[in-house]
């Protein structure tokens, strides 16, 4: 049962992990990341300095433009605390398929790995079980953005959505809901 898995992601204390990009393709890299510990404390939360120009279209998303950046570090910079921070700990992330993948698209842009350990959950599948939709198209059960998800867990949203951050709060707050619920749906 979906709850079941909240719970034992609380209880090991799991990281809530989000970034926000420069695009969607397949050399856009991370603009902003965030990680919040269990409890919502900030463990990292940083704008970075990306290698590539911020599209116009997820600027238009998150908010953050190129000048905004001057002043950030470099992926390369930041590797090291996301690193020190997340060794050995569980991650939740949003949709974990792609914020793993810009990592991997930021580090391969300074020429490094990202390896992080293989606890990586993701919260999207996750509210997707919890609601129970099913996709015949996808065979699956349905995904849904994370503001869908957060208002169906009755979340009231921030007004800054889609900043790493907020949206890294916002999963975690799905996922203590999920974990409060005896239900396998809502």
């Amino acid at each position: 049962m979906v709850s079941e898995l909240a719970r034992q992601l609380l209880a090991r204390e799991a990281l809530f992990l989000d970034t926000e990009t420069t695009g969607l393709g397949s050399t856009d890299e991370i603009v902003e990341i965030a990680v919040l510990d269990s409890d919502g404390t900030p463990l990292l939360d940083t704008l970075i300095k990306p290698t590539v120009s911020i599209s116009i279209a997820a600027s238009t998303i998150h908010g953050i433009s190129e000048s905004d950046l001057s002043n950030a570090p470099s992926f390369a910079d930041m590797l090291p605390r996301l690193l020190d921070i997340t060794h050995n700990r569980i991650i939740v992330t949003y949709n974990a398929e792609y914020d793993i993948r810009m990592l991997e698209q930021s580090a391969k842009a300074h020429n490094m790995k990202v390896e992080l350990n293989e606890d990586v959950y993701c919260a999207m599948h996750m509210c997707a079980e919890f609601f129970g939709e099913w996709n015949h198209y996808r065979g699956e059960y349905r995904w849904h953005k994370l503001e869908v998800a957060a208002k169906r867990c009755n979340i009231k949203l921030p007004p800054k959505i889609h900043r790493a951050r907020t949206d890294a709060e916002l999963t975690r707050q799905i996922v203590v809901y999920i974990a409060r619920s005896d239900l396998n749906r809502i």
